[in-house]
């Protein structure tokens, strides 16, 4: 799927059932040691390349503190590199109706430094593609030349866009 110029997405399942229950373990229950599989899973797509620079979406501090690790992190794997930072404090996506979900995340990102070549940037789930797409467009203006959003679950919009 693509986000916008230079974007694409991919995702592992639908955000729905068990892929539901579980990613709600690892961000709400705290069942952080599911992430180095769901990381597997996202990595191994046969459309990610593997000479890709791999980073993630960071979290805000805020939800870093409440789970007491950075989850993204853990799912882009040990090769990752910290490409982004967020920038300031927004309100929780959850509690967002669709168009707010769509505006808040623009301006939350930037990048830690230039960045060269093709990114792969991985979060954990993919619902309307607002915080995928502003981290993509922080780290096109860093260098990028394309952005590969690899996420676990994809839910809200973007399944319902495929109608599936």
């Amino acid at each position: 799927m693509l986000l916008s110029p230079r974007v694409a997405a991919v995702g592992v399942f639908a955000y729905d059932g068990v892929v539901r229950d579980a990613v709600r373990g690892l961000k709400i229950a705290g069942r952080h040691a599911a992430a180095a599989t769901l990381g597997d899973a996202i990595r191994s797509l046969p459309v990610i390349p593997r000479s890709w620079t791999v980073t993630w979406v960071p979290s805000t501090r805020r939800r870093q503190r409440e789970r007491g690790v950075e989850i993204t992190r853990l799912l882009a794997g040990r090769d990752a590199v910290p490409l982004l930072r967020r920038v300031g404090e927004r309100p929780d996506q959850t509690a967002l109706t669709a168009m707010q979900r769509r505006r808040s995340p623009l301006g939350s990102f930037a990048p830690a430094g230039r960045v060269a070549g093709n990114v792969v940037l991985v979060d954990d789930v993919r619902t309307t593609g607002a915080t995928a797409t502003a981290a993509a467009q922080a780290l096109l203006a860093a260098g990028a030349g394309r952005v590969l959003v690899a996420t676990f679950a994809v839910g809200g919009d973007a399944v319902r866009r495929r109608g599936g």
